[in-house]
């Protein structure tokens, strides 16, 4: 399973099934009750409003196992099970339906704060569970009652604060819970919401699910929001180097959108461009002999580019090499020049060359005022015939569409045998045998990034599913 955390590079073990729970119910509205240096945070301030994403998770759970409502409901507290989609379920052991959930983690410890409707019901159903822990105790720190159980080795193994109608529950899993006992009192009591950037970034985002990384680099949040058979991840992140340019302008791909796995559609800065390209052929094997012609468009490049994956077409050899991943993939780049003629002037000779002596690896051209690099000729000709005869605008700094379908076709051809020889494939391999039947059932996956100033971003995921699939 991808993990949350996965997103911001924190490094850490992922936080499994308990994250996963808080990431499909976090609603962004209020200020949350998050552990200071919190490594992750998720934050619902109003859980009846859970049942919104669950059109469209119930639907996604016949097909991926792991987004089951079901499989997930019970992981949003350390001491209680509750249904977040049933608000008898709720209060039944005295949580409000209408307040709100944060959980946030430092390490291994995991806090989760809720809003109360009837905090003796909620004190009664805690009790039943420290008691299976051990010996139950009660005292007082800073104006709150925090009570915790021990196990026979006198460790502190789950422990609550309760302060009006706000508690705050802990688990240290398995580690003793002795010193994080005041810090639950500061929750309960804390009257100011955090400050750091990430619960910021949160605020500014539309959706009603969000995860937070609250510093760091990156810092900021991922927000989700649903309708219908359609789910939209939106998501502003701050402390990421790019080379996006930072508005939407004037380009020759702004409507192209050829037929195949996948269209990227970019505006960079004429330097990014540059590096970006030359980064892909050092990675490509045979790109090195096109380094230098490559060098020498550089200033001919305007920074438009459309990158088109057309397929996935895996040999009867598999995928153990460098070579046949590099076949694998059939794709075609078309960058922007400001002069046709000027840019096939300066690749004449090399043009020439691969006529007379053609290799393998990928074979730089062009056409018009397009250079293009490609390593496949049905690639390249759906790329150049989608191009429209005149300019258009492109909304944003990078645009993205896929084709749920043929993604699914591609990752079925990544084998057990692939992975085994190369751990690198096997996340290809797990996300096309675990997402391969919701992609197939999926109507259009599409998204958009753009650089806000000082190495912010906004970016947006929108993932739609077929309706007749799932009536």
């Amino acid at each position: 399973m991808a993990r949350c955390s996965d997103a911001f590079n924190t490094g850490r073990v992922g936080y499994g099934a308990p994250v996963l729970a808080l990431l499909l119910i976090a609603v962004v509205a209020a200020p949350p009750r998050a552990l200071p240096e919190a490594e992750l945070v998720a934050f619902s301030p109003r859980l009846e409003r859970f049942a919104e994403g669950l059109p469209f998770f119930d639907a996604a759970g016949t097909r991926v196992a792991l987004l089951r409502p079901q499989s997930w409901r019970e992981f949003t507290h350390p001491l209680l099970q509750f249904d977040p989609t049933s608000r008898d379920s709720m209060k039944a052991v005295g949580v409000d339906p209408t307040g709100g959930l944060t959980v946030s983690r430092r390490g291994d410890l995991e806090v989760a704060c809720v809003s109360l409707s009837d905090p003796k019901a909620y004190e009664s159903a805690c009790e039943t569970k420290l008691k299976s822990v051990g010996v139950v105790t009660r005292k007082t720190i800073e104006g709150a009652v925090v009570v915790s159980a021990r196990d026979q080795l006198n460790r502190v193994l789950l422990a609550y604060a309760i302060k009006g109608k706000i508690s705050c529950a802990a688990t240290n899993h398995g580690l003793t819970l002795e010193r994080v006992l005041p810090e639950l009192a500061k929750l309960v009591s804390a009257a100011k919401p955090p400050s750091e950037p990430g619960f910021k970034a949160a605020a500014e985002l539309p959706g009603v699910i969000s995860i937070i990384r609250p510093s760091g680099s990156p810092s900021g949040a991922m927000s989700v929001s649903s309708k219908g058979l359609t789910t939209t991840l939106d998501a502003q992140l701050n402390g990421l180097a790019s080379s996006l340019l930072p508005k939407s302008g004037p380009s020759p791909f702004g409507s192209a959108s050829p037929a195949g796995l996948a269209v990227l559609r970019v505006r960079l800065s004429k330097s990014g461009l540059s590096d970006s390209l030359e980064a892909f052929l050092r990675r490509m094997p045979g790109g090195a002999q096109l380094q230098a012609p490559v060098e020498a468009l550089a200033p001919l490049m305007t920074g438009n580019v459309l990158i088109f994956v057309h397929r996935v077409e895996v040999a009867k050899g598999g995928l153990g090499t460098a070579e046949a991943r590099a076949r694998a993939l059939k794709l075609a780049i078309l960058v922007e020049t400001t002069d046709g003629a000027a840019a096939r002037a300066s690749l004449d000779a090399l043009l020439e060359k691969q006529q007379a002596s053609p290799k393998p690896g990928p074979k730089l051209g062009v056409s018009g005022p397009l250079a293009y690099v490609y390593n496949d000729e049905s690639a390249l000709n759906a790329a150049l015939a989608a191009v429209p005869s005149s300019v258009s605008k492109q909304t944003h700094a990078l645009e993205l569409v896929v084709d749920p379908a043929l993604l699914a076709r591609g990752l079925s051809q990544v084998s057990l045998l692939d992975a085994i020889q190369n751990p690198a494939l096997a996340g290809l391999l797990a996300a096309g045998t675990e997402l391969g039947p919701l992609l197939v059932a999926s109507e259009s996956l599409t998204g958009w990034a753009d650089p806000t100033g000082s190495g912010a971003h906004r970016a947006q995921l929108t993932w739609s599913l077929k309706a007749d699939r799932f009536p």
